[in-house]
Formats: structure tokens, C-alpha cells, sequence
């Protein structure tokens, strides 16, 4: 088994207050780790969606929070799963048109994809919901939900 600073993590990453943005981030485990390689679709020119994977910062201050569905991936299996996110990515039957469906359809179909049936229904299910209460079914189902800048930036704005 590798150490644990060489494992890394599959997570779904939601995006604004509300119903948002969600991609799938690539990252190391290790709890200091800043970076991620997003797996995500986003529509650029309001008429079509583009598969646009990148390296990024794995919290920033539009994160509004994230859930592991792995954490314990070997190298090995994160560079797999990465290649299957790429492939899946840049096939362009994979992509919902706009109008029948968005980045959330995506990311439930992704995690299909990658085998994990049972998030990927519940993420299918999550479709059009807001991510505050996506948090709270991840808790009572007893799973890790990490809050991301944008919930402590919403705090700070609420407040003022």
C-alpha cells in the first residue's frame, strides 16, 4: 500500500450558494494538498457545453463545498481514473446538449462511468438541487462534506 501522502482522492465539488456549478476533482489526499485537476463541462458560449479539464486550486473562494467519493486511490488508480474522465470527457456523446441537461447530468453520468453506481445515483438524484441541502444528505448518510471558501465568504457578506 502507498503512504498515505501518496493516495489521492475522488471528489464532486460544488460551486456557489444555491444551485450551482459541479465538477470532479483529481487530488493528492494528503490534507495540505492546494490543487486539483478538475474533470468538469461548463458552457462558455451559452449555446453548447465544452469539456474543459484543468489544474486548479482545490478550494477557492466560489467553492461552496465538496464530498469524497474515494479517498484511498492508489496512483495507479488515479491515473486510470483519469484517463477514463478524459476519455469520457472528450467524447462528445457524453455531453448533454444545452437545454437537456448541464454540468450535474455530466458529473452523474462521469461517476457512472467510473463504476461508483451508488454516487452516482445519488448525484443523479441531486440534480437541480442546492448544494446547502446536498450537505445535509451527504451527513445523514453519514458521509464527509468539506466546506469550501464560499460558504465562509457567504458568511462574511451575510453579515455585513
Amino acid at each position: 500500500m502507498p503512504a498515505p501522502t501518496e493516495l489521492h482522492t475522488l471528489s464532486v465539488a460544488c460551486y456557489s450558494r444555491g444551485i450551482g456549478h459541479r465538477g470532479l476533482a483529481l487530488h493528492l489526499s494528503d490534507p495540505s494538498t492546494t490543487t486539483c485537476k478538475m474533470h468538469h463541462i461548463r458552457n462558455p458560449s451559452e449555446s453548447a457545453y465544452i469539456y474543459d479539464p484543468r489544474e486548479q486550486p482545490l478550494d477557492d473562494t466560489t467553492l461552496w463545498g465538496r464530498h469524497a467519493v474515494t479517498s484511498t486511490l492508489t496512483p495507479a488508480q488515479a491515473a486510470a481514473i483519469e484517463r477514463t474522465l478524459t476519455a469520457f470527457g472528450a467524447d462528445d456523446t457524453n455531453i448533454p446538449a444545452v437545454g437537456t441537461g448541464n454540468c450535474q447530468n455530466w458529473l452523474a453520468a462521469a461517476l457512472h462511468e467510473l463504476g461508483f453506481a451508488a454516487d452516482a445515483a445519488f448525484w443523479r438524484d441531486g440534480i437541480g438541487r442546492e448544494h446547502e441541502e446536498l450537505a445535509g444528505m451527504v451527513r445523514e448518510m453519514g458521509g464527509v462534506w468539506v466546506e469550501g471558501k464560499g460558504v465562509e465568504e457567504q458568511a462574511v457578506a451575510d453579515a455585513s
